[in-house]
């Protein structure tokens, strides 16, 4: 079952965005250094670093009702 990205948001500001590592080598890096950006660039957005239980392919759903319940936006390290 194929399922549409969400809209995009107009702003960051304010939001609550998510930086999900997957476990891919080197995303959790990245999206430290995305998190560090954020916090000099854009004080006003709230950056939550979560690492997703289990491998890639694996469903995290504690994690996904916490984004769900809590966030705004997410962004998933997926590398290739």
């Amino acid at each position: 079952m194929l399922v549409p990205m969400a809209p995009r948001l107009d702003t960051l500001e304010g939001k609550t965005v998510y930086l999900v590592d997957t476990g891919f080598s080197g995303g959790g890096l990245l999206l430290q250094q995305m998190q560090l950006w954020f916090n000099k660039n854009m004080p006003s957005v709230t950056v939550v670093f979560r690492k997703k239980a289990g491998p890639y392919m694996d469903d995290d759903k504690p994690l996904w009702n916490e984004i769900k319940q809590k966030g705004n936006a997410a962004i998933m390290a997926i590398g290739h």
